[in-house]
């Protein structure tokens, strides 16, 4: 049986709060974590970001079950990328832009939270390949974390870096550094030689034939803006609300779920945050006007569109149904308040929503 991104929204939502309960040195529940926007619903992943996200709403340290060693020696530094296909691609300041080149194989998803950060999927005849890049430390971090379940295998080359990999039954992951940027491949394969194969097919191209390749469901950044408008085109905005950093034109693409939520968390942020204000001042004017704003929520067709794909919306609705009814979200026993719960659970910037 297929497992759905909602069987893994939920299962994610229970462990997050499992973990939360049992982790705070003082006996007390930790905060309830709601889901984050959706990410690639790959189960280790879920099950690494639940008990990392859970850790640090119970304000404890995660200590890593192994000391530093010295990391293979995978770095080069090339003015160049030789592709198989293409020849000699100049590298840009950017962050790398690479495809797989194998037969059979597309873009299925991408997303860039920022500059220099991002993620996409390949599907293929075997299945799924995830790609993933990140700036300084990212290297060093998912090395760490791979090292701890297993020796690495004999390097390999992609795209022109030397990378370490590691094998575990059927999975196979490979780490390189590209100039500042850390780089990992993860994919589904019946065997090392498959692999090998898939790897050796990583090519860097330009950035119009990288966005080219792109689904129709990742936004490129010269319709960022129109994208965002448009979704906020029946969401009431919060006083002082300026869209435009939502809007910027960086030159990162994002996958339109993930910017939905991140539209849509940004604007709750402020609601609820202003809710959590007036209520500790007595502001019931102000309290009300957030709670109309976040009741309206339900009617957002960002939010409905986005519904059927993940767990977001409900996040949002169920913030908003909090502070239209009793202020608390369910958090076990007991119940935790909306004040001490909503930042953690939309990923808000500090202030949102608070007077000055």
């Amino acid at each position: 049986m297929t497992t759905t991104d909602h069987d893994l929204d939920d299962h994610l939502r229970r462990t997050l709060r499992a973990v939360a309960e049992t982790i705070t040195g003082d006996g007390e529940p930790g905060a309830v974590i709601f889901l984050a926007p959706r990410r690639h619903p790959t189960r280790r992943r879920l099950l690494l970001a639940a008990a990392a996200v859970a850790a640090v709403a119970a304000g404890v340290a995660v200590v890593r079950p192994f000391d530093r060693f010295d990391h293979p020696d995978v770095s080069t530094e090339p003015t160049t990328e030789t592709t198989g296909t293409t020849g000699v691609v100049e590298l840009s300041d950017g962050p790398p832009r690479l495809l797989i080149t194998e037969p059979g194989w597309s873009v299925t998803r991408a997303d860039e939270p920022e500059v220099g950060e991002g993620e996409m999927t390949f599907t293929g005849p075997t299945g799924e390949a995830d790609l993933a890049w990140g700036g300084e430390g990212y290297y060093e971090d998912r090395l760490d974390e791979w090292t701890s379940d297993g020796e690495p295998l004999d390097p390999t080359t992609i795209a022109g870096h030397k990378a370490v990999v590691f094998g575990s039954g059927d999975e196979f992951v490979a780490l390189w550094r590209d100039r500042e940027y850390g780089v990992e491949l993860r994919v589904g394969m019946p065997d090392a030689a498959a692999f090998e194969t898939l790897a050796a097919s990583v090519e860097a191209v330009d950035v119009d034939e990288w966005l080219a390749a792109l689904p129709a469901s990742v936004v490129r950044p010269d319709d960022r803006a129109a994208v965002v408008e448009q979704m906020l085109a029946d969401i009431p905005p919060p006083t002082g609300f300026d869209p435009a950093p939502l809007m910027r034109d960086d030159g990162v693409v994002a996958e339109r779920y993930q910017l939905g939520a991140r539209v849509t968390g940004a604007v709750a942020c402020r609601w609820i945050g202003q809710w959590v204000d007036a209520t500790s001042r007595g502001d019931a004017a102000a309290a009300q006007q957030a709670v109309d704003a976040m009741n309206s929520s339900f009617e957002w067709d960002v939010l409905q569109a986005m519904e059927p794909e993940g767990g977001w919306s409900s996040v949002v609705w169920e913030l908003a149904t909090a502070i239209a009814t009793d202020g608390t979200v369910d958090g076990g026993a007991p119940d935790i308040p909306v004040a001490d719960a909503y930042r953690q659970g939309l990923g808000c910037d500090a202030g949102d929503g608070v007077s000055t």
